[in-house]
């Protein structure tokens, strides 16, 4: 089936069960660890329920930063008429200022 990880009861060291075998051998104070069958179907339930916690919590991230993304995106699109109108008035008041420019000239004024 695959291997679970797990802490010594005794040393707290971490351990790598096989979920095959009911019994664990810990290489750091030696401690044997047995577990029937039950306790193995617990944890087995423990981890898989954890995993899906992890699973859908990362998916929760995931739909928040989206709506963050869809949130900005919709922010700049209400100030793009704003950018355009700026843009228009810069443009306007730069073509004035070279039509303007000879007129002032004539009447003393310098620009």
């Amino acid at each position: 089936m695959g291997y679970i990880k797990m802490q010594c009861p005794n040393c707290h060291a971490g351990l790598e069960i096989d979920t095959e075998k009911l019994l664990a051998h810990c290489p750091y104070c030696g401690a044997k660890i047995t577990f029937d069958a039950e306790q193995m179907a617990d944890i087995l339930r423990e981890k898989e329920y954890t995993k899906r916690e992890e699973i859908r919590t990362s998916a929760e991230v995931k739909r928040a930063e989206l709506y963050t993304l869809r949130d900005r995106e919709e922010n700049l699109k209400n100030y793009v008429p704003l950018l355009i109108i700026i843009v228009i008035g810069i443009t306007l008041f730069s073509i004035c200022c070279l039509i303007m420019s000879p007129i002032l000239k004539l009447f003393g004024i310098f620009f």
